[in-house]
């Protein structure tokens, strides 16, 4: 079997075996893809500087009312102060 040399004229084209079109077509599927990964992750972004924001307010919410029950709890503390002094020095007076 002889070898035969390859002439030097002949250019031998590389391609990826695909069509230009179908190329094309990869290229833009591909493109959608990365555009509907994207917008995934600003949608999670999104969701969660929401959870961050509810957290926060839900946080505010309750330290308002823990604040407001310590003040109730004073007032209530000084009610029964203020009463029972008052008691106190009625029948001091009453001696």
């Amino acid at each position: 079997m002889e070898i035969l040399p390859i002439p030097l004229s002949v250019e031998i084209k590389l391609g990826s075996g695909v069509r230009q079109a179908e190329r094309d077509t990869i290229a833009e599927r591909e493109a959608m893809e990365r555009e509907e990964e994207e917008a995934l992750e600003r949608e999670r972004q999104r969701l969660e500087a929401r959870k961050l924001q509810t957290r926060d307010i839900v946080s505010d919410q309750i330290s308002r009312e823990e604040a407001a029950a310590r003040a109730a709890a004073e007032v209530r503390r000084r009610n029964f102060l203020f009463f029972y002094s008052t008691l106190f020095l009625s029948e001091t007076r009453s001696v």
